[in-house]
């Protein structure tokens, strides 16, 4: 019993730590875009695509969604926490007891 308690807090670790990689890789994805597209933000011909911007204002926790005209509201904007802070969920231990 213990040490199945004890493989279940190791699964669990693992998990954590894999999600924890995933999501710098994910933060490192989106510096490195931001440092791309910094240098061309005072130029009034560069446009980022669409997916491009909608993935930014995602991965800092704003969504958009816009209407077809006459529609009222036009837009409709959420602010929230990111989708990449489910990573970082704490590791909850099903007993706190070692016995």
């Amino acid at each position: 019993m213990l040490k199945a308690r004890q493989e279940d807090e190791y699964d669990q670790i693992l998990r954590y730590r894999i999600n924890w990689e995933d999501a710098m890789r994910s933060l490192d994805d989106f510096k490195n875009w931001c440092d791309s597209v910094r240098p061309n933000l005072g130029d009034p011909e560069f446009k980022a695509t669409w997916k491009e911007m909608r993935d930014a204002i995602e991965k800092i926790g704003i969504r958009v969604i816009v209407y077809r005209n006459g529609h009222k509201p036009r837009l409709d904007v959420q602010i929230g926490p990111p989708q990449i802070m489910s990573k970082f969920r704490p590791i909850v231990s099903k007993s706190s007891s070692a016995f």
